[in-house]
């Protein structure tokens, strides 16, 4: 059974948790949208959390606040960081919260977060909705962002999809400022790692076509895990990303991105995530240790 009740959390006097008998999120209706908690009933927060910007409301200025958002691609500029420092308006209907935040002023773009929890299980399903509110037709994709708490591990699958002989399957996109031998990244036969670490301020990002459709994160015995399959024959902003990873010394991005799409006046475009919460699981040190304790259970659960 979902329960879904009004409370104040981290200086925010209007939010919703939703919560059944396994986990509990937590979202925010003063700015964003934001989904600022999410994590075991009884646990820990598997976000990060901002430090100086928790409970601010009305601020002139962008703010990351962690957790949970919705942006949009490409990344040009400033464009997507546009101010989402207004209240929000929702409803609730059964296990579901629908979050409508204002008209951008800038891009004339409406976002909404569709967030549905499972009722026995640690799943919660988050839809992603950009409506075109301006004039004429633009091209962007939605950019789904969960800011991760520190000190954690991320673990990607190697894209496994066969191509015929001599074909390559898969490419790993990098930024201007990603060293590729960062130590924190480490690419194996089958997975991908990237490793919190707080004493290290240089960015690191990558994004790839992730044919699997999955990423993980592991921190303290737990495992969140997102899944968004690719759309075949759509295209992707990056080189083809439909995952993509960033970190510093504060926290790790765990991102999917949804298809480039050309949305008429008054239309939308979407994207669906699926999350899971697992328990007690080991913090892997080999590659046959994410076999067994990372993608075995994911592969068991997700919904293909």
């Amino acid at each position: 059974m979902v329960k879904i009740t009004e409370i104040a959390y981290n200086g925010w006097q209007h939010c919703l948790e939703m919560s059944n008998d396994t986990v509990k999120l937590i979202v925010t209706t003063d700015v964003g949208p934001r989904i600022i908690y999410f994590g075991a009933v009884n646990g820990e927060n598997m976000f990060h959390q901002r430090k100086g910007q928790q409970g601010l409301v009305n601020s002139k200025e962008w703010h990351i606040y962690g957790g949970h958002r919705l942006w949009h691609s490409p990344q040009d500029g400033f464009r997507p960081n546009q101010v989402d420092n207004a209240p929000v308006s929702y409803k609730v209907s059964g296990n579901s919260v629908e979050m409508d935040c204002p008209e951008e002023e800038a891009t004339r773009i409406r976002k909404q977060l569709c967030i549905t929890m499972a009722a026995d299980e640690p799943r919660v399903t988050v839809g992603h909705r950009i409506y075109n509110c301006g004039l004429w037709p633009i091209n962007l994709g939605t950019w789904a962002m969960s800011v991760m708490r520190e000190d954690g591990k991320v673990i990607l699958p190697i894209p496994r999809k066969q191509t015929p002989d001599y074909y390559p399957n898969f490419s790993i996109v990098y930024w201007p400022w990603t060293k590729p031998n960062d130590s924190r990244f480490s690419i194996g036969e089958k997975y991908m790692t990237l490793q919190q670490d707080q004493n290290n301020k240089q960015w690191f990002k990558i994004g790839f076509n992730n044919t699997e459709g999955w990423g993980a994160y592991l921190l303290n015995g737990y495992m969140f895990v997102k899944t968004a399959l690719p759309r075949a024959g759509e295209e992707y902003p990056d080189f083809g990303s439909t995952f993509e990873i960033y970190t510093d010394n504060e926290m790790t991005e765990l991102e999917s991105m949804g298809p480039l799409r050309t949305i008429a006046r008054n239309e939308y475009t979407e994207h669906t995530e699926e999350w899971y919460l697992f328990r007690d699981i080991k913090m892997p040190k080999t590659e046959k240790e994410i076999e067994e304790y990372v993608s075995k259970p994911i592969l068991k659960v997700i919904h293909t």
